[in-house]
């Protein structure tokens, strides 16, 4: 009798389904955040996130892709993961609620104590996943204010299974512009990267 060791990719075909699978995928928007500096000046960068289920098969591996105000392009990567007290994801948080509907919806509020821009907070982080769209909504209440701040968010649409990704169009060259149209940049640069408003 012998066994046969399965390629990584036919192996995770065997997985059963994760309570977070609903994230996985390429998804596509824009992440909103309050400036540390002035807690006013809202930013708005266009940014890519690619959701996949991590070579452990323990969680999944979120890689954030965006378009910082200087121009440059910048990735972050995260793990999400069930803990014996909660969710770690970049960080160690309380399940507070979750719900999930029969039509695929998907709503989790995720909480945790610690400190945002050097002040004592407490934290919260709502994932809601809704048809195509995901947003992604991290606020804080301060210990000595009474009004909770929304510090970011990410608004995003899930990119269709067999659309063009980012990495296929950047070698589409257009020779009467001399630029390659469709790739990394232009499509940050098309989803208006950076622009600032003030709160009233």
């Amino acid at each position: 009798m012998f066994t046969v060791a399965l390629p990584p990719r036919l192996a995770g075909l065997q997985q059963s389904a994760g309570p977070y699978d609903f994230l996985i995928g390429t998804w596509e928007g824009e992440l909103e955040y309050l400036d540390y500096g002035d807690d006013r000046t809202l930013v708005r960068l266009a940014t890519r996130l690619v959701c996949t289920r991590s070579d452990d098969g323990e969680g999944l591996t979120l890689v954030y892709s965006f378009e910082e105000p200087n121009g440059s392009v910048v990735t972050s990567t995260e793990r999400l993961y069930e803990t014996p007290d909660g969710l770690y994801l970049d960080g160690a948080w309380q399940i507070e609620a979750r719900s999930d509907d029969a039509a695929g919806g998907h709503r989790l509020v995720l909480t945790q104590r610690g400190e945002d821009n050097g002040r004592p907070a407490s934290v919260s982080n709502t994932i809601i996943a809704d048809g195509g769209g995901l947003t992604i909504t991290k606020s804080v209440l301060y210990d000595d204010t009474a009004e909770r701040l929304q510090r970011n968010q990410f608004r995003l649409e899930r990119v269709p299974a067999g659309a063009a990704t980012l990495e296929e169009r950047i070698d589409v060259f257009d020779p009467m512009t001399g630029a390659f149209v469709g790739s990394e940049r232009t499509w940050f640069a098309s989803r208006t990267a950076k622009t600032s408003s003030r709160y009233p």
